[in-house]
């Protein structure tokens, strides 16, 4: 028996110091042993993750113990069917545990991880749902192809506008296999445009595609097709509503930059009208014709867009220095323009030789 200590009185040290190691062991032989901490989850995987059916797969998972204690029970549960693993390393408390091989039906299967220590603790990976794979293709000669997928399908400038706008569709495209897509396509009003890529990879980019429209309400949804013959869509049913094109006063078309060439040359030679057609609601011209001393000559698209470009007409001349020219279009809409807007241009001038 020890003696209490009283301050103020003279005790033994070994008396002291035995009252001090009681004091600090006393604690632990009240309340027992350490509290339990629970396990550690570490490297899930399922290996091989994209093969066929006639492959056999191995799911594993590194467990730990801060307190050196081994699983009481272990499990991977495939498609929610369990599976038992077993350690693999010189200690159980700390190691990956593995199932067995095991062949697997073709297609897309999930997985998680399962444990309790025994003593209250249990862990899961993922913590929650489960991880994804294997991918299991149908012969030896292919691995399963996964789905792409396309999201964020939209109208960039909104689903409004007037005649003449111009809008852009865009959306995201990603395929797991890491394989470019055979076509990504907007269908607007039920045909398919392909689109162009945008920024990203061919596997994980943005698709674009522009375009103008007239005047009425419009609808679209995006398709991908891979190599392997899988095919989405965005939105998965039904469409997308857009663009409501609204109408405005139409506007004359505008004629510019007249000219022929050569302005001085022999009979045997070609002299070519040409124009510049412009219009602001990107109607393309119904009429477009030069009249060369007074007889009308249809005109063709050379150059640039069919409602922003240059138009031409090439034709041989009898010699004479009186030739003269104008031009005149109409945009099928009631504008019309003629250059110049009265009278004409002389030229060109043609030579015998």
């Amino acid at each position: 028996m020890f003696r209490n200590v009283r301050f103020g009185t003279r005790e033994p040290l070994g008396a002291v110091l035995a009252m001090m190691v009681i004091g600090l062991l006393a604690p632990r032989a009240i309340l027992g042993a350490e509290p339990n901490r629970p396990p550690v989850f570490n490297s899930p995987q399922v290996t091989p993750y994209n093969k066929n059916d006639r492959s056999l797969y191995v799911f594993s998972i590194r467990y730990t113990s801060p307190d050196h204690i081994p699983p009481q029970s272990i499990q991977v549960f495939v498609d929610g069917q369990a599976m038992s693993l077993t350690a693999k390393g010189k200690t159980d408390y700390d190691a990956v545990y593995s199932s067995s091989p095991v062949a697997m039906d073709v297609g897309h299967h999930k997985y998680y991880f399962a444990c309790d220590d025994g003593r209250g603790f249990t862990n899961r990976s993922p913590r929650y749902g489960e991880w994804d794979g294997p991918y299991v293709g149908r012969s030896w000669r292919s691995m399963f192809n996964t789905y792409p997928v396309l999201n964020d399908g939209h109208l960039v400038q909104g689903d409004a506008g007037d005649v003449g706008s111009y809008f852009t569709f865009m959306v995201n495209y990603s395929d797991y296999d890491s394989t470019p897509p055979k076509s990504v396509n907007v269908v607007i009003d039920g045909r398919p445009h392909a689109m162009k890529l945008h920024k990203g990879v061919p596997e994980n980019a943005t698709y674009i595609y522009n375009a103008y429209f007239d005047t009425m309400p419009h609808a679209f949804y995006f398709t991908a097709d891979d190599p392997g013959g899988a095919h989405v869509t965005y939105p998965t049913e039904g469409f997308l509503r857009g663009p409501s094109i609204s109408d405005v006063p139409n506007t004359n078309p505008e004629l510019t930059d007249p000219e022929v060439a050569p302005l001085i040359g022999a009979m045997d030679e070609g002299y070519t009208f040409s124009v510049r057609y412009w219009d602001a609601e990107r109607d393309p011209p119904a009429i477009i014709q030069v009249y060369v001393n007074d007889f009308p000559h249809n005109m063709k698209l050379w150059r640039g867009t069919r409602y922003d470009g240059v138009y031409r007409f090439t034709m041989k001349l009898p010699p004479s220095g009186f030739h003269h020219y104008y031009f005149r279009a109409e945009d099928g809409r009631g504008g019309e323009t003629a250059d110049p807007m009265q009278g004409y241009i002389h030229g060109p001038i043609v030579t015998t030789q």
